[in-house]
């Protein structure tokens, strides 16, 4: 299966968005959708996430661990680690990521508290699937593939008419946050931070991509310089 290498361009992921808020199977990975595309968590950040990490009066979010799903010792679990890099953060939270966790949590918020699933000390989920456990990197890839796959019938078929979606990823959408705040100028050390980024020169080829396509845009929307 192939994946793009490449962030979701504003049209796509405004689709996407779309597309799988008003889907009656798909809707219900949408505030997970929206989350990565609003943070730019790592994977393993998104499916460890508890009710206990988000300060909602602060409107900030507590990166201080992750949930991996692999073998260990001699056995295939989740369990819990360090952020990558071994290093905490705390990322800001938007007022429209807020409020679809606001909303989230209403719905979900006593499924979770009462739900007696722990791993490794953690519990109070966020995300949990229909059997109130976390999901799995590879269940997540698979619904994702099956999210694009459906939309594009739906666009080829003519029921929508909007752009196709290329194959995606949990780490699409984090390089989508990633590129979209570069796109919009935020001071680079400050997405390195929110990024967990172990070196800026991470950070900055993204930065700098995004910083070429904002020229190659500007030369094409005025006169050339040779138009006199």
């Amino acid at each position: 299966m192939s994946t793009t290498k490449y962030p979701l361009t504003r049209a796509e992921e405004a689709a996407l968005l779309k597309f799988v808020k008003d889907d009656t199977i798909y809707s219900v990975y949408y505030p997970m959708i929206a989350f990565m595309l609003g943070t730019g968590c790592r994977i393993g950040e998104v499916i460890g996430l508890t009710w206990d990490d988000i300060d909602f009066e602060n409107a900030t979010l507590s990166i201080n661990h992750q949930i991996i799903y692999k073998k260990k010792n001699g056995k295939i679990r989740h369990y819990a680690s360090a952020p990558k890099n071994g290093t905490s953060r705390i990322i800001p939270l938007s007022d429209d990521v807020l409020d679809i966790l606001l909303l989230y949590k209403q719905r979900t918020y006593f499924m979770s508290i009462t739900n007696d699933y722990e791993v490794d000390g953690y519990s109070n989920f966020v995300f949990l699937n229909q059997n109130m456990t976390l999901y799995t990197p590879n269940t997540l890839t698979r619904a994702f593939h099956n999210i694009r796959n459906a939309y594009n019938r739906f666009v080829e078929d003519g029921e929508i008419k909007d752009v196709l979606l290329p194959d995606f990823t949990a780490h699409t959408f984090r390089h989508t946050f990633c590129t979209r705040m570069a796109e919009n100028g935020m001071d680079i050390k400050v997405l390195q931070e929110i990024m967990g980024h172990k070196t800026i020169a991470v950070t900055m080829q993204v930065y700098n991509h995004a910083l070429f396509e904002r020229k190659q845009s500007e030369v094409a929307r005025i006169p050339s310089a040779l138009a006199v």
